[in-house]
């Protein structure tokens, strides 16, 4: 916090709204405001008014205070009223009134400036705390009446909310609580209702790290301090994430993106590089300060955290309720035009179209198991049987994913249209997995899948499986800013724990932050419309908790709602065009994107949608053919 302020004051200069003569810019007033509203509740909450960093920061809020060419402004813009407001409430609870100054705004006041602008409520907020701050006579509501028009009670959700309505939250609870200044502030939530913010507070925080979003991610770090949630290890690991960030020189750099338009190391004028340097840095640094001095005068950090499988769940939405079955016929529609499709399309030893075939064949048995029909399932059997026999080009299968290929070849024979050149895969696969057992799961964790999938098929032994220890001690080496590549090793292991999905793992009630993480990184990517990652990691998650577990709730109403009429997942429309364009010939985008994705989403919903359906487990046992050589 001391390195912090010290950066504050170097950089002390630019955040005079004059410098250098220019000329007055809102967005250079307002970095005196957000000086003065860190250095009030920084005081305040820390009771530091004498050391060096303090002094220097206070005398230059009077020196912006006494500038009549910034003041006067007040008489100019009701718009700006918080702007020269706040400045006057900061230095007056830091113990030096103006007079004059009070009697302006309070002029203005009342004559009713503050009506001439139409203002969302956590602007209406921003007023009224400058208001309370500054003891002046209006009739505004109270803070708490506000907030309760505000989008907080609402309950937002984190896969909806863009940036601007994610400032807007923030605001709200920091408002409300006054940057921690005010802890007795009443809450607009219910006890049901401050339990899932919780929840959506932890995506949040996973999902603003995960966009290297350091503002939001402090912001949204102040918040849950100011709420006085539970320390949770999902909060400990997002305040080590945030920390890590601080430069030597002491500032926090703002929002990652935001360097692709302004980055100062692209600038070659020294004084234009220290100028992007500090408007990149100097938001996020003084949250900052304000944040670590909220979560200093924490004094119940050192309590357990709480088990996060005990949170209420969210009340289902109407189409988690009545879409269900509509969800899974439409799916079944357009796999079956894609059947059509490919055999209007397919040539011999047309390596896509065998993955499509074999992608549209799990597709419909997860369909069917979904509603409990087989006669879509068999009818799909029989027309991929046929497109794979007219291929019949066994080499090419060998580059099909295995564990599709491994599935797709049980299907066919439950459906009693088995495939020569798949069942010759499926001996292979045993063949060379049952030669080469391996009693260590964390060096086997390349080929855990294949083993878990043979074995549920009757073709292997039980695989060994990494234990709950190595898998929480690897679990603790993830960030929630982590890269994707780290967090794929993490859903490795959990497969491996879970038999993927088909084994439990006894979660201790201190281990549940680990399916809160993944859920996390899984709101992250849907919020990305990166449907296969979110998918896999949704799907990883609930083979911790089960299917049940509310968190998962807010992601299956996401599923439903990006799935198209026509029956397929993702709107990817607006790119479209763009992708045909530079793809490589033969490429389609409904058997390259649409299908698969389509595929990862049904089989998500089918595993995490409560009826504790497994895709791995519902697989028969099968017969292979001799085995025709080494894998």
């Amino acid at each position: 916090m001391s390195r912090a302020l010290a950066w504050v004051v170097a950089y002390i200069d630019e955040f005079d709204p004059f410098k250098n003569g220019r000329a007055f810019d809102v967005a250079h007033g307002q970095r005196v405001t957000e000086l003065a509203t860190m250095l009030n509740s920084y005081v305040g909450l820390t009771g530091d008014r004498e050391s060096e960093n303090v002094r220097a920061l206070l005398a230059e809020a009077r020196r912006q205070q006494q500038n009549r060419a910034l003041t006067d402004r007040i008489m100019h813009s009701p718009a700006e009223f918080v702007l020269f407001a706040d400045l006057y409430a900061a230095l007056k609870r830091l113990g030096h009134d103006d007079l004059h100054q009070r009697e302006i705004i309070q002029r203005v006041i009342d004559a009713g400036y503050l009506d001439q602008v139409e203002r969302v409520p956590h602007r209406m907020m921003d007023v009224r705390l400058t208001l309370e701050w500054g003891d002046f006579r209006h009739d505004w509501e109270s803070l708490e009446a506000l907030s309760r028009s505000s989008i907080l009670p609402r309950e937002p959700s984190a896969l909806h909310l863009d940036e601007s309505s994610l400032y807007s939250l923030t605001h709200v609870i920091m408002f409300l609580y006054g940057f921690g200044t005010r802890m007795g502030a009443a809450s607009p939530l219910s006890d049901e209702q401050h339990a899932r913010f919780a929840e959506t507070l932890s995506m949040l925080l996973v999902v603003s790290a995960q966009e290297h979003h350091w503002d939001l991610l402090c912001e949204l770090l102040l918040c849950w301090d100011c709420l006085r949630l539970a320390p949770t290890r999902i909060y400990r690991k997002a305040w080590d994430a945030f920390l890590e960030q601080q430069l030597p020189d002491g500032a926090f750099p703002g929002p990652e993106r935001a360097l692709a338009s302004s980055n100062p190391a692209r600038e070659a004028d020294p004084s234009k590089r220290r100028e992007l340097y500090f408007a990149h840095h100097y938001h996020t640094t003084l949250v900052a300060v304000i944040a670590t001095a909220v979560h200093s005068s924490r004094d119940d950090l050192l309590l357990p955290p709480p088990r996060v499988a005990g949170a209420v769940p969210l009340v289902a939405h109407a189409a988690s309720r009545t879409r269900r079955t509509t969800v899974f016929r439409r799916a079944q529609g357009w796999l079956s035009s894609q059947l059509d499709s490919v055999a209007d399309e397919s040539s011999d030893g047309d390596l896509r179209t065998d993955r499509a075939c074999l992608e549209i064949l799990v597709g419909a048995f997860v369909c069917g198991e979904a509603l409990g029909e087989a006669g879509f399932v068999r009818d799909a059997a029989s027309r991929v049987s046929c497109e794979l026999n007219r291929s019949g080009n066994r080499a090419e299968l060998r580059t099909i994913p295995p564990a599709l290929a491994i599935t797709g070849a049980a299907i066919l024979q439950r459906e009693q249209h088995p495939n020569a050149g798949l069942d010759a895969l499926l001996a292979t696969f045993a063949g060379v997995l049952a030669r080469n057992l391996s009693t260590d799961a964390l060096s086997d964790l390349e080929w855990s899948e294949k083993r878990v999938l043979l074995h549920q098929l009757g073709l292997h032994e039980e695989p060994a499986r990494l234990s709950r220890d190595k898998l929480l001690a690897f679990a603790d080496t993830v960030s929630p800013s982590s890269e994707y590549s780290l967090i794929d090793q993490l859903a490795i292991r959990v497969d491996s724990a879970t038999a993927c999905g088909t084994a439990r793992v006894d979660l201790r009630p201190e281990d549940w932050w680990l399916p809160e993480l993944l859920i996390g990184f899984a709101n992250h990517r849907f919020r990305q419309h990166e449907y296969r990652r979110a998918t896999r990691l949704l799907r990883t998650a609930s083979a911790l908790t089960g299917p049940n577990h509310p968190m998962l709730t807010q992601c299956r109403d996401f599923l439903l709602l990006h799935q198209d009429i026509e029956g397929t997942f993702g709107f990817f429309s607006p790119a479209q065009d763009d992708v045909v364009r530079h793809a490589a010939p033969g490429f389609s985008f409904d058997r390259d994107v649409r299908l698969p994705v389509t595929l990862d989403c049904l089989w998500a919903l089918a595993e995490c949608g409560g009826d504790d359906w497994r895709l791995f487990q519902s697989l028969p046992r099968v017969e292979t053919s001799e085995s025709i050589g080494t894998f």
